[in-house]
């Protein structure tokens, strides 16, 4: 029996008798059609006189799937898989991503990161059509090869499950791409609670705002964000400190508290240790005021009033600090924050190349960081020293290094290293804090031939102190370095001249030095060194 097909998935039309299909014209016998029918069996039809009867009829059938709903369900899903199945996972992901429009901020930052640093490197350039288990099985093989941590693999796995669970849902895999893949086993340790003396280990390590930080966390309870996020309007009784905000620790911004309602708060605890620490690393304001503002720490005073003063005197001002809440004041007054950390190459070269990207140039730099930690040297840990000597000298000379290329490049600029006089006087029991300075203070020396033939100007402002205030990070530090022993006796007596009227009327206040820094100097080359204040300005 001879049959004519017509184009794919019409169906056929035959005669079923014994005359070939050239004598089908003239043969009396009924044309018949056979074709599937919309639950996809085989279905036969008799009795068409012509061959144009029994195409019209396979025709309207062929038309009347294609109109039905299952069948249109199936185009669209044809169309998808050709759309999408060519796409590389880098272009899909992108589209899925600006889909997720109920991620955080701090989310974001995190799938950003698991992407450039994990997913796109062992699949990005694969076409999504490509994708089935044994792919899968191999990106997690991967990140095991190249020791990736098993909490980042299991953060990375959950991210390339999710995009590829959204395209499997768009029909562009018959079967799931995760079927039987073993993810990562991740199982999160407990947290380890610090022994008394592991607490007292802490709180004369780091710098004056790691201090805070532990001393917020270990005495009040806080998370770490939570305690980053230090104000003194939230001690709302001697032994109570109110807890309302959050410094979240991707976005470096302050944001609500944790699992609660924007406005939420709850009262804690405040030990009296607690208590000294945060009213001794602040500012002082009184404590009923109804202004609303967020600790900034000392060291931070004359950055803070030099870059707002700058601001004031029309310059477009960048203000770095190590975290958020450095320059809070500084950035409601119109100065860009901007969050580094001189202790870290790649925290810099990002802020440098921020600033270069968008202005196209560094007229100034204001070097203001510093870090004191004192004890004698023979108590002082080389680590200690070392690590002082990296913030203070290092962290300062790489910042200017990564901007004299843009300076020499624009046949100018200046650089300005703020250093106590602790570079030129020295006292006991600062040892190693000195030396760093003596050092800034010589380098600046270098470098200022170095540059000048390329029209760069290094300037050496200090303070007219010592620079030397004692606040409880450093009173730790040198309790726990020379408080008992040989130099006991030699400690005290500097504690007690660190803390005492008349050291603390030497003190320039910071708008001292925001004048000196911001001085304009059109018609000469600004001295080489220079003291400024003597006690607080009148």
């Amino acid at each position: 029996m001879a049959t004519k097909r017509l184009a794919r998935g019409m169906g056929s039309f035959f005669k079923d008798c014994e005359h070939p299909t050239s004598r089908w014209a003239k043969c009396p016998h009924f044309y018949k059609v056979r074709y599937r029918g919309p639950a996809g069996s085989q279905v036969e039809e008799s009795g068409f006189l012509t061959s144009d009867a029994a195409i019209d009829r396979l025709t309207s059938v062929y038309k009347a799937k294609k109109a039905s709903p299952a069948n249109q369900a199936s185009q669209a899903q044809s169309e998808r898989i050709e759309k999408y199945g060519q796409l590389r996972f880098r272009e899909y992901a992108t589209e899925w991503k600006a889909g997720q429009r109920h991620l955080g901020p701090a989310t974001v930052v995190s799938l950003d990161s698991l992407l450039q640093h994990h997913i796109y490197p062992a699949v990005g350039s694969r076409r999504m059509n490509t994708f089935d288990p044994k792919v899968v099985d191999n990106f997690i093989r991967t990140m095991e090869r190249n020791s990736v941590g098993l909490a980042t693999q299991s953060n990375a796995y959950d991210k390339l499950k999710s995009i590829l669970l959204d395209a499997h849902h768009l029909g562009l895999f018959e079967d799931s791409p995760l079927l039987d893949v073993s993810p990562p086993q991740y199982d999160p340790k407990r947290a380890v609670i610090p022994s008394p003396e592991e607490l007292r280990a802490l709180r004369g390590t780091g710098d004056d705002v790691f201090q805070l930080v532990v001393e917020l966390m270990s005495g009040c309870g806080l998370r770490n964000g939570e305690a980053a996020a230090v104000n003194l309007s939230n001690i709302v009784a001697d032994d109570v400190y109110r807890v309302s905000e959050q410094v979240n620790q991707v976005t470096k911004q302050y944001d609500r508290l944790k699992h609660r309602k924007v406005g939420e708060y709850r009262d804690v605890p405040l030990p009296r240790r607690t208590k000294n620490t945060i009213e001794s690393l602040t500012p002082a304001w009184p404590h009923d005021t109804r202004t609303h503002r967020r600790a900034t720490l000392p060291r931070l005073q004359n950055g803070e009033a030099t870059a707002t003063k700058l601001h004031e005197l029309g310059y477009l001002v960048y203000g770095a600090a190590r975290y958020a809440h450095g320059l809070a004041d500084a950035s409601a007054a119109g100065v860009i924050p901007l969050t580094m950390d001189v202790s870290d190459d790649e925290s810099m070269q990002t802020g440098i190349r921020r600033i270069v990207a968008a202005t196209g140039r560094i007229d100034v730099l204001v070097n203001n960081t510093g870090y004191g930690s004192y004890g004698a040297v023979e108590d002082v840990s080389i680590n200690e020293a070392r690590h002082q000597a990296e913030i203070n000298v290092s962290g300062a000379v790489g910042l200017a290094r990564l901007t004299i290329p843009c300076m020499c490049e624009q046949r100018g600029g200046k650089i300005v290293n703020v250093t106590p006089v602790g570079g030129r006087f020295h006292s006991p029991q600062g040892g190693w804090y000195h030396a760093s300075k003596f050092a800034m203070e010589a380098l600046s020396d270098y470098l200022r031939l170095e540059t000048k033939p390329f029209g760069i100007d290094v300037v050496i402002t200090s303070p007219a102190t010592s620079g030397h205030r004692a606040t409880p990070s450093r009173l730790p530090k040198l309790h726990a370095a020379s408080g008992t022993g040989s130099y006991a006796a030699q400690a005290v007596a500097v504690l007690a001249e660190l803390n005492s009227e008349a050291n603390a009327r030497r003190e320039s206040p910071p708008s001292v030095m925001a004048k000196a820094i911001a001085r304009p100097s059109p018609h000469a080359s600004p001295r080489s060194a220079t003291s400024q204040g003597s006690g607080p300005a009148h």
